[in-house]
């Protein structure tokens, strides 16, 4: 079904473009750094942050 942009924010899409970036740019980074500190490897934990850090811009493209 395609909706027009009022159509998708009536139809409550607008919650897709603002949380998932505040997602994928703050909870998940955090998240993988809390259980890259668990893992207690400092080297494994800038990886994993790269890492999530990536997957919040990707989440970002993904909706812009």
């Amino acid at each position: 079904m395609w909706y027009t942009p009022s159509d998708l924010t009536a139809h409550g899409d607008i919650e897709r473009t603002t949380v998932i970036p505040v997602f994928g740019f703050t909870i998940a980074p955090v998240a993988i750094l809390v259980f890259s500190g668990l893992v207690q490897s400092s080297r494994g934990a800038m990886l994993t942050m790269i890492t999530g850090f990536t997957i919040g811009l990707a989440f970002r493209a993904a909706v812009f």
